[in-house]
């Protein structure tokens, strides 16, 4: 009976370990849980904020592309429209090492509203060269066989009168246009026009902001439908194409970099995830087994149990055998 008191002792102290070691699993598994639940949580997060950049990534590639394909066909015009498409006057151009140098159309900056007076105005000069002095290139230009050509001195332009309602006032970025521009006044409509009409000096001419064009006794009006027509708007236009297109590249290049430092988030964490699950399946197995172990030696423990009481049961009545015949024999 004390072996097995012994026996009972021992298997008792192995559940009392195997229990705590159950316990100590459940707490590592339920910290694993909730590590595994937070992750799945993040992942999805990252997931459709990863959706939401691509979206906007692709937005952002597609407007770069329409913004291109703009201001690809903007420019083709310009250059025809400035004379840019003349090979044998930029041959001579690149002969007199000229070919880099700007158009009018290039270096004017216009008052808003003013682009088709000043246009008007203008007309094919916007198409001229601007050159350094005309006195170096004059007798090269004098004996060009084909083409249409115009240099613009810039040495020698004239001061602009004083006021507002001169067109000079209305342009800005060079001052070559002044000679060009001189004695052509603006008015605001039609009616203010004619109004000034016969104010105006000899040699005096008058502009409205639409491009009607009237001197004392004449008036012009230019309706320009082919590729000449609209230089100046369409020079505006590609300048802010510009702009928008590095702030639109600069955008793409942003959200890239962010998409790309998602998915490198993203897979990390979608490693971690595999690494959690792995370490909780780990401990559901180790739970699982430990808890076979208990479930054994539970039994073996309820077997000995069963067995003392069944002993115990027999040596009692064994003793109560002994006493009856000792009483039957005295």
């Amino acid at each position: 009976q004390e072996k097995k008191g012994l026996i009972q002792d021992s298997e008792e102290q192995d559940i009392l370990l195997l229990r705590e070691q159950l316990a100590e699993w459940d707490a590592q598994a339920e910290g694993q849980q909730v590590a595994l639940d937070t992750l799945m949580q993040t992942i999805g997060t990252l997931r459709d904020e990863n959706v939401q950049r691509v979206q906007a990534l692709d937005a952002s590639r597609l407007q770069l592309q329409t913004l291109s394909g703009r201001q690809a066909s903007l420019q083709a015009l310009q250059q025809a429209a400035l004379g840019s498409g003349d090979e044998s006057v930029n041959t001579w151009l690149a002969t007199q090492q000229l070919n880099s140098n700007q158009r009018l159309a290039e270096k004017l900056r216009v008052s808003s509203g003013w682009e088709v007076a000043v246009e008007t105005v203008l007309g094919n000069y916007l198409q001229a060269v601007c050159v350094d002095s005309l006195d170096t290139f004059a007798q090269q230009a004098a004996v060009m066989e084909k083409g249409s050509l115009v240099l613009l001195d810039a040495a020698n332009s004239v001061a602009h009168a004083s006021g507002s309602d001169w067109l000079v006032q209305k342009i800005e970025g060079t001052t070559q246009a002044n000679d060009l521009l001189a004695g052509v006044r603006c008015a605001e409509s039609l009616e203010a026009a004619l109004a000034l009409r016969s104010q105006l000096a000899a040699g005096e001419s008058v502009v409205t902001r639409e491009g009607i064009w009237l001197g004392s006794n004449w008036l012009r009006v230019a309706r320009d439908t082919d590729v000449h027509g609209g230089v100046l708007a369409r020079k505006t236009e590609l300048e802010n194409i510009a702009a928008e297109l590095e702030q639109v590249q600069r955008a793409v290049d942003q959200l890239d970099g962010d998409v790309q430092t998602s998915r490198v988030a993203l897979a990390d964490k979608e490693a971690q995830l595999e690494t959690t699950r792995q370490a909780l399946a780990a401990l559901t197995r180790k739970h699982g087994e430990t808890r076979a172990q208990l479930s054994a030696r539970e039994a073996r423990v309820e077997q000995i149990l069963t067995r003392r009481d069944a002993l115990v049961h027999e040596i009692g009545e064994i003793q109560e055998h002994l006493a009856v015949e000792k009483e039957s024999q005295a």
